[in-house]
């Protein structure tokens, strides 16, 4: 397939490869010679507000030619059931730009323009997202444009082939806190003891006895071998992120040289991948992130690769340029803590653009749908809880992609 533009650009390139290589599975060229284009026989369209064009062409807004950040006009244009935004004129296709949307909603555009929309933990807040405000924030919209692409496209060339990525599924499992009892020493269950005391507490209060004097005691934290089966065999991957940070306000989990923790990694480590599952500071810390990831390697004897940060802290683009100056090749944080749904608007994994630099960057970023936390705060009740679950992985399933869902080990319902 041929496309000509009129103009070229670092995102244009990077929204075309998303759409066309990563959704639709489509091999395709650009040019901006327009003799080659009007000479090529096969399967081709514009994308160039230039009259005289002949065939398909998509009308351009100018976010794809632009090199800036600033705030954009969002005005509504009203396609199907959607309120979508960047209208064209004169458009016979579509009264939007597909690709300029695509773009401002992969590249998270929002998240710099508006800096002020944060929450207590410094967390971008899905209402003042434009996929929230207009009623798509649980749609993966992005392929849904790739699909009404696609189909103008074979409306003018039925012999143009496409298909939709493959389903896959994702189990990821955040472990804040590896047991509720077990190996956190004398000092740590000793504070608990006191502070069940005096909430009356007493069944509680002898679980943590028994742990300080190592007996054999039931830990609803812990992760069983024949859980971790059962999961490997539901879902087509599993990745357990694990902190390996110094104890403090927000992180809780244990000493990372402790002989609990070695034994856990050990368990991990037979069913799933092991992701590093940064401090709550150093979202904006590299030296601290840095020093986290060569503790988890040194633990392991093995590459660290994947991260979640913890909480979904995300600030953009630092967060991002930390990970990737770390060596971090996937990230898995791209989600809302509030509720579900497509932070990105897309369901299969892709590149982090970075708006500051104006470059397509290596670091993979593994939307999450759905979260265990966010559910609680959305549901009423386990039924609900996973009617949602399975609205969601219908969803993606729809669509193509990979679904990825979050759990906490110390999670009220399970996924499993």
């Amino acid at each position: 397939m041929l496309i000509y533009s009129s103009f070229d650009s670092p995102r244009l390139q990077y929204t075309f490869q998303l759409i066309f290589s990563d959704i639709l599975q489509v091999d395709f060229a650009i040019t901006q010679d327009i003799m080659q284009y009007n000479s090529y026989n096969g399967v081709k369209w514009a994308y160039s507000n230039e009259a005289n064009l002949n065939g398909l062409v998509f009308k351009t807004h100018p976010l794809l030619s632009e090199n800036s950040i600033k705030p954009q006009d969002l005005s509504p244009v009203k396609w199907k059931n959607y309120n979508l935004f960047f209208p064209v004129a004169d458009n016979e296709n579509l009264p939007f730009d597909p690709f300029a949307v695509a773009f401002y909603l992969l590249s998270r555009y929002e998240e710099y323009v508006f800096v002020e929309n944060r929450d207590e933990h410094d967390r971008f807040q899905l209402q003042h997202s434009i996929a929230y405000q207009r009623g798509f924030y649980r749609e993966p919209l992005v392929n849904i444009l790739a699909v009404e692409i696609a189909q103008k496209i074979a409306h003018f060339f039925p012999e143009f082939k496409w298909e939709l990525p493959p389903f896959t599924t994702l189990y990821t499992c955040d472990v804040d806190i590896a047991y509720k009892y077990k190996g956190k020493g004398l000092l740590r269950n000793s504070i608990s003891i006191v502070k069940l005391l005096l909430e009356r507490e007493f069944k509680e209060v002898k679980k943590n006895i028994y742990a300080i004097l190592g007996k054999q005691i039931a830990d609803p934290f812990e992760i069983e071998s024949a859980d971790l089966e059962l999961l490997s065999q539901k879902y087509n991957s599993l990745i357990y992120f694990l902190p390996v940070s110094k104890y403090g306000k927000y992180d809780k989990n244990l000493n990372p040289n402790s002989l609990s923790f070695c034994k856990l990694i050990d368990k991990l480590k037979v069913f799933s991948q092991i992701g590093l599952h940064p401090s709550y500071f150093s979202y904006k810390n590299p030296k601290l992130l840095l020093n986290e990831k060569n503790r988890l390697e040194s633990i392991l004897n093995e590459k660290v690769t994947l991260s979640r940060q913890h909480y979904l802290r995300l600030s953009l683009p630092e967060t991002y340029r930390i990970l990737l100056s770390a060596g971090i090749k996937g990230d898995y944080s791209l989600g809302w803590s509030s509720d579900v749904g497509f932070r990105a608007s897309v369901s299969v994994p892709f590149y982090f653009y970075d708006l500051s630099k104006e470059t397509k960057t290596d670091l993979k970023i593994h939307s999450l749908h759905v979260m265990d936390v966010a559910l609680y705060r959305v549901t009423q009740s386990k039924n609900e809880y996973k009617a949602i679950i399975e609205q969601m992985h219908n969803t993606v399933k729809q669509w193509g992609g990979e679904f990825v869902i979050l759990e906490h080990n110390s999670s009220q319902f399970t996924f499993s």
